[in-house]
C-alpha cells in the first residue's frame, strides 16, 4: 500500500488529548489520527452521496412534471424478478 505523509499543526489542547488517548489505547498517535481521518472522510462521503441522491430525485421530479413517461412500479418489480406472476 502506498502512503503519503502530511504535516499538521494542532492546538495544544488537542495535541495533549491525543497523547492521552494514545497512551490509554497503547497505540501510536499516527494510528489514532489515521483512524479519525478515515471516519471523518467516510462520514463526509456519505453526506455527499446523500446530496447526490437528492439532486437526482429533484431532477427526476422536474422531468416527470415536464411530462416524461415513467414505468409503473408493478412493471419494474416484475422485470426485476421481485414480483411473482
Amino acid at each position: 500500500v502506498n502512503m503519503s505523509a502530511i504535516t499538521i499543526r494542532l492546538p495544544d489542547k488537542l495535541f495533549n488529548d491525543l497523547n492521552v488517548v494514545a497512551k490509554y489505547q497503547d497505540r501510536p498517535k499516527s494510528r489514532i489520527i489515521k483512524q479519525a481521518m478515515q471516519n471523518y472522510i467516510l462520514d463526509i462521503m456519505e453526506d455527499i452521496e446523500d446530496i447526490e441522491d437528492i439532486r437526482d430525485a429533484e431532477e427526476a421530479i422536474v422531468r416527470i412534471e415536464a411530462g416524461e413517461k415513467t414505468i409503473p412500479w408493478e412493471q419494474v418489480k416484475r422485470e426485476c424478478g421481485l414480483l411473482e406472476d
